[in-house]
């Protein structure tokens, strides 16, 4: 009894110690932990076989399909972007040096003529020229004599009036302008309107009634002057290879653009039933001018325009244009590399304020263009003549970057402008 209480402490330690010991092989061979006991066996044997051979050839395998895949792909998008990105010249020959100064002047005739076809394309028109305004001014005075002859005939007194000559303008604009429009003319006498007549009103107007035939008669205001013009274009000469380039490129980038254009307001037209100038998105280009080539040190390789359309400026830094101003900076700071040419242009449109966003959608879909900046403003143009509906309008000036993939042009690039660009140019295909 003695042994007992003096070693009771070690004897109760014993037994919880003992009866841990039974628990737990009691809870060994319950089935989970046997279970539990033979994943990790397998995961064992797995383990060393992976230290015998450490390949798994199955994921091993699906790597290599997928980084096929993944090649498969990039090839078919490369692909798809050469095709899109691909153009076809005037004359194809001409390229990269023309056979002969005949085909350099084919390709000057060929440039002017595919200038015109793009305005044709659009179904373009500017303002009212002499011509138009005369034949409305003849028109009014027509009108007036008969209502003079009928005034006259309701009332013999009213014989006695003056002889209707001439028509009457609105308050401070002429008659008979050129198709400018602009402010500066006087007002006809209103003795020279039937008894009662508003000078105001737009039926004895002859300039008016013209500026409205007209936007009634095309489906955009464009005229020559709003396009980007090569110079070869004003020459009879036989251009040089240089500029018969930057007359491609030009050319090329205003056919993509004003493809755009020509879609959105072809699709107004038929939904509309119409096709006017009041029922189309875009009203009127502007101006039309692509900048150059960004070459590989950030300066502008400057594409000429006709004297007409630029003032001085200074090749490699910025360019004066009228109706464009200097060329801003482009925030993607992107330039020429082996992969991609880069060439800035400027687009001034007047256009219905809500169909803008179809606008750089349709542009960016024609091909490689990114819309680097945009200047909106309240436009002014009716005041001078143009007549736009009654949609409200806002005039856009917007800078894109157009990418040319390298690929695609440097066997027809001229030698000297793909050094420029740095690139290497490649041994001529045609002598």
């Amino acid at each position: 009894m003695q042994f007992v209480k003096k070693n009771a402490v070690m004897l109760g330690g014993g037994g919880v110690s003992l009866l841990a010991i039974v628990m737990l092989i009691l809870g060994m061979m319950d089935s989970s932990v046997a279970d539990e006991m033979s994943r990790r066996v397998s995961a064992a044997g797995q383990i060393s076989s992976l230290r015998a051979d450490p390949k798994n050839d199955a994921i091993i395998a699906a790597e290599k399909e997928r980084a096929e895949r993944v090649a498969r792909d990039l090839k078919s998008a490369f692909e798809k972007l050469l095709e899109m990105n691909q153009r076809k010249p005037l004359i194809a020959e001409a390229f990269p040096r023309p056979r002969s100064m005949t085909q350099a002047t084919e390709f000057r005739i060929a440039y002017v003529e595919a200038l015109a076809a793009l305005l044709r394309e659009l179904d373009a028109g500017d303002l009212p020229n002499n011509s138009e305004i005369e034949e409305e001014q003849q028109n009014v005075n027509d009108q007036m004599e008969t209502e003079r002859a009928a005034a006259e005939e309701a009332d013999p007194s009213m014989a006695a009036a003056p002889p209707v000559r001439g028509g009457a303008a609105p308050p401070g604009v002429s008659i008979g302008g050129g198709g400018s429009g602009r402010a500066g003319g006087a007002a006809a006498a209103p003795g020279m309107l039937p008894a009662g007549a508003d000078p105001d009103d737009i039926k004895y107007n002859a300039e008016r009634r013209a500026q409205i035939a007209k936007a009634r008669s095309i489906r955009i205001y464009a005229g020559p002057d709003a396009l980007h013009r090569s110079p070869i274009a004003e020459s009879q000469a036989a251009p040089n290879v240089i500029d018969m380039w930057f007359a491609q490129v030009s050319l090329w980038i205003q056919q993509d653009i004003l493809r755009a254009i020509r879609e959105i307001n072809d699709e107004a037209a038929r939904a509309d039933g119409d096709g006017t100038v009041e029922t189309s998105p875009i009203k009127r280009i502007e101006r039309f001018r692509v900048f150059g080539y960004v070459s590989p040190e950030g300066k502008i390789i400057e594409f000429p325009a006709a004297a007409a359309a630029v003032v001085a400026g200074t090749t490699g830094t910025a360019t004066q244009i009228p109706g464009v101003g200097e060329m801003r900076r482009s925030f993607t700071q992107r330039k020429a590399d082996e992969q991609f040419d880069v060439v800035r242009l400027t687009l001034i449109v007047t256009v219905d304020s809500r169909d803008l966003p179809l606008l750089f959608d349709r542009i960016s879909r024609q091909n490689l263009y990114v819309c680097t900046h945009v200047d909106l403003t309240r436009s002014n143009d009716p005041m001078f003549g143009f007549v736009y509906g009654p949609e409200p309008v806002i005039r856009a000036t917007m800078d894109f970057e157009c990418y040319m993939a390298r690929s695609a042009f440097a066997e027809m690039m001229p030698p000297d402008v793909l050094k420029a660009l740095g690139g290497n140019p490649p041994e001529p295909t045609n002598p």
